[in-house]
């Protein structure tokens, strides 16, 4: 290589030349520089930035970082001030904000395809310059566009209409609206099918059920004649699905026995579950249910009755005993004083006597009212009903005597043993035997007899009544009902009620029978031993 300067045609400069190739041939290039060029000219002023930039290579990472930093800082500032204005908290939004926001965007999007493939097809014909600008104004106005957008949702989010203010929203909120009217007619339609299905009787509507399966088998079988395939298929999917809705008509069925029979057997609370039953059964098992509730609020309401009536009886009784004990005492001192007025002595007797049988009154119908109500304390015990019937003979054996009647005792061979409270007992011997000393035709025998049957002693009080029985053995057990309809004998129609009363505390029962004018009452109790 040979280096010099050179002062020619060309003009003044440097040159550098040189030489290669075989021996037998030679190249020779020269190049000058024209020594009249300014050393601080524009090539000279991007070198040296190219230089500034090279030497700033590895600080561009962090100011690319803070940069970008920065610029999210600024777009999030950007969209919290959006649509407010430092005076007042109020949204003020711009005079796009009732402009569907779906609308925007898809015009946002629009436009920036259709840069794009603008700027594609206008790169091919112009300079590099002309695209490099048109690249530059596209991707400005796309950063423009994309920060009117994002202000635009931060607005419409701080009013709460980012999607209600939308196409798509009033579209789903139109076919909302369609399907609602859509589903109401449908439910009128259902509705007056069932209303005429229900003014149908059932063997009705099961004619026609059957009639419309006969028709769709016709038509399955008619339209298919070619293909029998396709009738055995179908008709064995249509075999699957009666199956099943018999199956399931036979479980809705058994359910409803169940219900039935719980309520037969005093089961109030049982409830059919009627979930999964479809029509008839559904509603014959809420109507069960609602039978069961309704029984069960009049039984409670019932006891709830009788325990307010049998306080009430109790307290009453309890404020008219003690002014009547008072009556008694003085209405018998006065009997016993001396007086030269015999009538007022009579007086003192009947008042004595009156007040004695309102006594007995008063007590009765307590015991009455306990005894419904089981409020009385019974302690079962094993007794010997034989002996009970001969105490009985003994000890109404006078009184049977002088109202004239003849009193016939009828025991087993064996002794029977029953569970009973003993001072319960009499007092139920004690009340029927002393309805018998009231009512029964003078003259005439009393039978009382006992006899063991099916593991229960069966105790029989007979007798003939001295007035027509015109009353039913229902109303003779209610209170206050006696079998003298004219109520001139002594008496107040308790003594039956409490000795069923009293019968039923001790697991036995009591049972009326008449026959014209015999007049009859059978104890049950369960034998022991």
């Amino acid at each position: 290589h040979t280096y010099g300067a050179v002062n020619d045609e060309w003009g003044n400069g440097t040159f550098i030349s040189g030489s290669f190739g075989e021996e037998d041939a030679s190249c020779t290039i020269r190049s000058f520089v024209d020594s009249s060029l300014r050393a601080g000219d524009a090539l000279a002023l991007i070198g040296r930035l190219i230089g500034a930039m090279y030497a700033l290579r590895i600080a561009v990472y962090p100011i690319g970082l803070v940069c970008l930093i920065l610029a999210v800082a600024c777009y999030v500032a950007l969209l919290s001030v959006s649509a407010r204005r430092p005076e007042d908290e109020e949204l003020h939004p711009g005079p796009l904000y009732g402009v569907p926001f779906d609308l925007m965007l898809a015009a946002v999007i629009f436009l920036g395809v259709l840069a794009v493939v603008v700027g594609v097809d206008y790169s091919h014909t112009v300079s590099n310059a002309l695209t490099a600008a048109y690249a530059a104004a596209a991707a400005l106005l796309g950063l423009t566009a994309f920060g009117g957008l994002s202000v635009s949702a931060a607005a419409r989010a701080k009013g709460g209409t980012l999607f209600t203010n939308t196409v798509i929203w009033r579209l789903l909120k139109l076919l909302w609206r369609v399907l609602k009217l859509l589903w109401r007619f449908l439910k009128y339609i259902g509705r007056g099918l069932r209303s005429f299905c229900r003014g149908l009787p059932l063997i009705f509507r099961t004619v026609l059920a059957y009639l419309a399966l006969w028709l769709l088998n016709f038509a399955v079988v008619w339209s298919n004649l070619q293909d029998p395939e396709v009738i055995v298929v179908i008709l064995f999917i249509e075999f699957l699905l009666l199956l099943v809705l018999v199956a399931h008509i036979v479980l809705s069925l058994r359910r409803l026995q169940k219900g039935g029979q719980a309520l037969a057997s005093g089961d109030l609370a049982h409830q059919v579950d009627t979930k999964g039953m479809l029509w008839d059964f559904k509603r014959s098992g809420e109507d069960l249910n609602r039978i069961g509730e309704g029984m069960n609020a009049a039984v409670e309401e019932r006891l709830r009755s009788e325990r307010l009536k049998t306080e009430l009886i109790t307290n009453v009784s309890h404020d008219i005993r003690t002014p009547l004990t008072s009556i008694i005492n003085y209405s018998d001192l006065i009997a016993k004083e001396p007086c030269e007025n015999e009538k007022i002595t009579d007086y003192a007797r009947v008042l004595t006597r009156q007040s004695e049988r309102l006594k007995r009154l008063i007590d009765d119908l307590i015991e009455a009212s306990k005894a419904s109500a089981g409020a009385l304390d019974v302690v079962p015990e094993p007794c010997s009903a034989g002996v009970f019937i001969a105490q009985a003979a003994a000890e109404y054996g006078d009184r049977l005597k002088n109202a004239g009647l003849e009193l016939i005792a009828q025991l087993p061979d064996r002794p029977v043993t029953i569970m009973a409270d003993g001072r319960r007992l009499w007092r139920v011997f004690d009340n029927l035997l002393g309805n018998i000393c009231k009512y029964a035709q003078p003259g005439t025998r009393v039978y009382l007899s006992l006899e063991e049957g099916d593991g229960s002693a069966v105790i029989t009080f007979k007798n003939v009544s001295r007035s027509a029985l015109n009353v039913s053995p229902e109303e003779l057990m209610e209170r206050f009902v006696r079998g003298d309809a004219s109520r001139h004998t002594e008496g107040n129609g308790l003594g039956l009620s409490i000795a069923r009363s009293l019968t039923e505390l001790q697991n036995g029962t009591l049972d009326l029978a008449i026959d014209g004018d015999l007049f009859k009452v059978i104890l049950h109790f369960p034998v022991i031993g």
